[in-house]
């Protein structure tokens, strides 16, 4: 069983832990929100009789306004426009925009693969240069440029092997395309291959797991929004279909 509390005061955070550890939890977990408020989650075995160690308490980095902000806009492309399809009007005209505000010359709506287009341009509307971003219409381009910063421990945008670091707002999943089955270990040495990515615009917890959400566009033909289901720790769930390569971290 999971408690959430949100939007707990600075100063009242300890107290509120302490009311929470009454209950004898088996763990902790305390986050900070973009607004500077915290949220706790506590978790309970059934029987919280039997249990008798004192809880470890974790912590997740509080989201950067720039990873709030990046996460806002590609939200915002989905309200717009996750109902319609590539080949309308209206959303093409908007595909156009993510591929010319590029500087990237555009050609088709429908026969070109935008959607590493739409990841760039949202990257670049939040306000991140080409400097910090490697702008591409292809994903493995911008993903092999962040798994060579995170080697060099430099940039605000480093790639890992999902195994190793948990999504949270403002981050990048890669996942494979079509039948291909690239690994981490195959991006980190390679930039020309097909694969996919979506940002990353909420991390939550139901009654019986953690998930991440993600949008990403030129999914069946639109903007979509997708749910990722997390392990008990926070990492992505690795799935046979479409497997997923990376998480490029957002450190800006």
């Amino acid at each position: 069983m999971k408690i959430t509390i949100t939007d707990i005061s600075e100063s009242d955070l300890g107290t509120q832990i302490a009311i929470m550890n009454v209950d004898n939890p088996t763990k902790i977990t305390k986050i900070k929100q973009g607004n500077g408020l915290w949220t706790i989650i506590g978790e309970f075995p059934d029987d919280s009789d039997t249990i008798d160690n004192v809880p470890m308490v974790d912590e997740i980095s509080p989201t950067s306004v720039f990873a709030m902000k990046f996460a806002s806009i590609a939200q915002d492309q989905h309200t717009k426009f996750h109902l319609l399809v590539e080949s309308n009007p209206i959303l093409c005209k908007q595909i156009e925009k993510y591929w010319t505000d590029l500087n990237f010359g555009f050609s088709s709506c429908t026969t070109v693969p935008w959607s590493a287009v739409f990841v760039s341009w949202c990257v670049k509307q939040a306000g991140a240069t080409s400097s910090e971003f490697k702008f591409s219409p292809r994903h493995s381009e911008f993903v092999h440029q962040a798994i060579q910063n995170a080697i060099n421990n430099t940039g605000v945008f480093q790639g890992y092997d999902i195994t190793t670091h948990a999504p949270n707002v403002g981050d990048i999943v890669q996942n494979n395309r079509g039948d291909n089955s690239c690994d981490f270990a195959f991006a980190r040495t390679n930039k020309q291959y097909d694969s996919h990515s979506a940002i990353v615009v909420e991390i939550g917890q139901d009654a019986t797991s953690r998930f991440a959400v993600t949008i990403g566009g030129n999914e069946g033909q639109s903007i979509v929004m997708e749910t990722v289901p997390l392990t008990s720790q926070g990492f992505i769930k690795q799935r046979v279909n479409k497997p997923f390569i990376s998480i490029i971290k957002n450190l800006k």
